[in-house]
């Protein structure tokens, strides 16, 4: 992942996207070994890649309505295969620019503030993190 800016600003960025990535490594963890946590798996994998800029700019959009429509009820990740525009052919969904620009948006919390003591708090944690990952993201783009 590489960023822009001074020296300093480079080395403050990487050294924020790496804790961000091992704490994302670290709930994936957690999830593929205890299905209480990995209920919310859906949650945690669409709203770290929206906030760390991973998507593609195709996918982005596409990425936040399903956030969207998952933390509404409206849909079940079980039902989603095939019906968003992510072709099962269409590998190629992730920012490959070489550039992540994860401070694109002012982020009020960041996965860090995802507790995974117990898979209840866990759950409670990664929803509260996707909604407002998510209302930063509607705000920015509704104010332009």
């Amino acid at each position: 992942m590489v960023c822009q800016g001074t020296d300093n600003d480079m080395d403050r960025e990487h050294g924020l996207l790496e804790q961000w990535h091992n704490k994302y490594l670290e709930c994936l963890a957690l999830e593929f070994n205890n299905p209480e946590y990995y209920e919310v798996h859906h949650l945690l994998v669409l709203t770290y890649m929206l906030q760390t800029d991973g998507y593609s700019d195709v996918h982005f959009d596409l990425a936040k309505e399903l956030l969207e429509l998952f933390l509404k009820g409206s849909v079940r990740p079980q039902k989603v295969k095939g019906q968003f525009g992510f072709p099962e052919t269409d590998l190629n969904i992730q920012n490959t620019s070489g550039y992540r620009n994860f401070k694109k948006y002012r982020w009020n919390l960041d996965i860090m503030v995802i507790g995974t003591d117990r898979p209840e708090q866990y759950r409670k944690d990664v929803r509260a993190w996707a909604e407002e990952v998510l209302t930063v993201i509607e705000t920015h783009t509704d104010g332009q």
